[in-house]
This record gives C-alpha cells, sequence and structure tokens, in this order.
C-alpha cells in the first residue's frame, strides 16, 4: 500500500474539531486506487492512543457506516510511540498521526452521490483524558486536499512500518518469554537497541525497549509474556523497530512483523 500511494493525485479534505485535537479526512488517487486519511493534530502535551493503548487508557477504535458498493480495508497506522509513566508503558501518538484506508468503489462515477459514516472512539490524554468519542458523516464530494505529493512521500516513509523487508525472523517460546532470534547478514549495521510494540493488548509485558545480546551471526531479542495473559499466540505480530549504526550515522527502521512461534 505505501508504495502505490506515492503517485498519488490529491482530491479532498474536511475538518472537523475537538476541544485538544484537530482531525482532517482526506482522499487520495493512486492510479486505479483510492485512499482516504484520518489525519489527526493533537495540542501540545497530549498524546492519543494507538491500536494497542498499552498498560493504561483504551485503543482508539475506528468502524465506518459504509453504503452498497463501497468497501474499505483494515487502516495502515502509523507507527506509534512508548510513553513511560510510573512504570506504566502506553502506545500512542503526539502531535500528528495519519491513519490511512483503501477504499473501494464498485463505480467511481457515483464518488460524488455517497455519505459515509465514520465512528471514532479514543481518549486524548495529559495529565486527565478526556473521551473522544465522535460520529462524522461526510459527502465525499465535501472532501479536498491536504498532502502535496512530497510532503505525504515523507509522510510514509519516516512515520510508517515498512512491510516490505529482508530480515531473517525465527519465533521460540522458552518459558515466560519469547526469543526473537534475526540474523545479520550485513557487515556495516551494529544495532544498537530494539523496541516490540504488540498489536494485540495483554499477551506481552509492554516496554520502551527490549534487552537483546549477540550470538554469532544472530541478534536474539528478549519479548517476556504478560503474567496474566489469557492465551499462548501461534505468531509474534506487531511493530518491531531497532537503531543500528551504518556509516557513522544513527538510523531508525521499523517493520511489521508476524512470526511463527515455535517451542524449543
Amino acid at each position: 500500500m505505501i508504495k502505490n500511494l506515492f503517485g498519488i493525485i490529491l482530491i479532498f479534505s474536511q475538518a472537523i474539531v475537538h476541544p485538544k485535537t484537530f482531525v482532517e479526512l482526506s482522499l487520495y488517487k493512486a492510479d486505479s486506487k483510492t485512499y482516504i486519511c484520518l489525519n489527526f493534530t493533537i495540542e501540545n502535551g497530549w498524546h492519543l492512543y494507538w491500536l494497542n493503548s498499552g498498560d493504561t487508557g483504551i485503543p482508539t477504535e475506528i468502524t465506518w457506516n459504509l453504503p452498497d458498493g463501497i468497501e474499505i480495508s483494515d487502516e495502515l497506522w502509523p507507527i506509534p510511540k512508548a510513553f513511560e509513566v510510573d512504570g506504566l508503558v502506553s502506545y500512542g501518538y503526539e502531535n500528528n498521526a495519519s491513519i490511512f484506508y483503501e477504499i473501494i468503489f464498485k463505480d467511481y462515477s457515483e464518488i460524488h452521490n455517497k455519505d459515509i459514516t465514520c465512528k471514532i472512539n479514543s481518549l486524548i490524554c495529559k495529565d486527565i483524558c478526556i473521551p473522544f468519542d465522535t460520529v462524522i458523516t461526510f459527502n465525499l464530494s465535501n472532501l479536498k486536499s491536504r498532502f502535496n505529493q512530497n510532503e505525504l512521500k515523507d509522510l510514509l516513509n519516516n512515520q510508517f512500518p515498512n512491510k516490505e523487508h529482508s530480515l531473517e525472523l525465527f519465533g521460540k517460546i522458552e518459558g515466560d518469554k519469547v526469543l526473537l532470534e534475526i540474523k545479520n547478514n550485513s557487515e556495516n549495521e551494529t544495532i544498537e537497541s530494539f523496541s516490540f510494540f504488540p498489536f494485540e493488548n495483554g499477551i506481552f509485558k509492554n516496554v520502551l525497549a527490549n534487552e537483546f545480546y549477540k550470538e554469532l551471526e544472530s541478534y536474539l531479542i528478549k519479548i517476556e509474556f504478560d503474567p496474566f495473559r489469557t492465551h499462548i499466540p501461534e505468531k509474534l505480530e506487531g511493530i518491531l523497530i531497532l537503531f543500528y549504526s551504518e556509516n557513522n550515522s544513527r538510523i531508525k527502521k521499523s517493520f511489521e512483523i508476524s512470526v511463527p512461534l515455535k517451542y524449543y
């Protein structure tokens, strides 16, 4: 999806105001595909939660009521930030977050005659939390442009995890933890830190950064289970973030991963 968005033509946008955030909806056309974006501009010092809120807050939930002839894909979420307060770690967004969907029309010529309803349930938090529950009904013909092509390109390169990667990943369950093995074949990369943000809440401990060690040509990352987990997943699914050094520069990379888990 990210690659397809690079050639996007901007079409429409519409804004919605909340006491601590400003929400703008935008519509984009890329080749034969159309995308809709919810962009949240959040007041300084406040934050909005990710699909996994972590130890506090509630996940941001977005649901759509669509007319006949329109379908919409799952969310494409930007990389969240981990927050730690009093030893509790949560995942969310500060300042700005853009969530994308592919929207599919049976007949694109009818776009101007379609009303769509979007329901947002979340919390905007600082020292206190304010519920962010709103229903937005809009006609696609009312949406106007927000990003130019270069801005959108930078947004997708810097703020979204890469779904395509060449990492060799292996997951094994050892007692109260998962060891995620990453085979490192590059002599120019020295990985300095790892963070794993799980998609599902309550299965793994939420941490700012994961412990790891190097063994021969592999990195082994420790991902501890939550002691109150309800089940053992078949796959390790979430966002893997790593910082590494290359040619005297510090680089951040993020990947969306889904790794089968085996017992050892």
